[in-house]
């Protein structure tokens, strides 16, 4: 049996589309014997990230290797559109939050280990802070208002996965 161990350098580049789930219109009681209609439209996130890294890898002979790498890099993040509408009775009013970008360093890590030689499983987990100016209008009956909130979104990425190795 040998084994032995090395060094070396990782580069990753990924994109995630994450759908976020559509809320059903529902009624929300107010405490005066009323209710309020909510309903809430979503678009997805998107983001690319591009990391890198020095990877330490362990082996036993060609049967198993594994290797860790602390990644450090970039990300570009899309918000979502979102758009609310709340009725009571004749008032409704329309809350529209329109899609931002940011962009953030991130931090992360990478695992991955290769099982008889070709099945491959691994992990990436990568954390970033982006901050986002997102527009937004405010409409109640025929009055508006535009505005834009700044906002720093906590985001984390965690990518399983199981390939072959050729």
């Amino acid at each position: 049996m040998t084994t032995g161990g090395s060094v070396g350098w990782i580069v990753d580049a990924a994109y995630a589309r994450n759908v976020v789930s559509h809320n059903p219109p529902w009624q929300n009681p107010t405490g005066n014997g009323t209710t309020v209609g909510v309903s809430i439209e979503t678009d997805a996130w998107s983001s690319i990230t591009i990391s890198t890294g020095i990877t330490c890898a362990l082996a036993n002979s060609h049967s198993f290797t594994l290797f860790v790498a602390p990644l450090v890099g970039g990300c570009y993040i899309k918000s979502p559109n979102i758009r609310a509408v709340l009725t009571q009775g004749q008032m409704t009013e329309t809350v529209q939050l329109a899609s931002a970008s940011g962009s953030a360093i991130t931090y992360g890590g990478e695992i991955e280990s290769t099982i008889g030689g070709t099945l491959v499983l691994g992990a990436r987990y990568i954390y970033s802070t982006p901050l986002f100016d997102i527009p937004y209008t405010i409409t109640v009956g025929t009055a508006s208002q535009n505005g834009s909130i700044s906002h720093t979104q906590s985001t984390s990425i965690i990518l399983a996965y199981v390939g072959i190795s050729l």
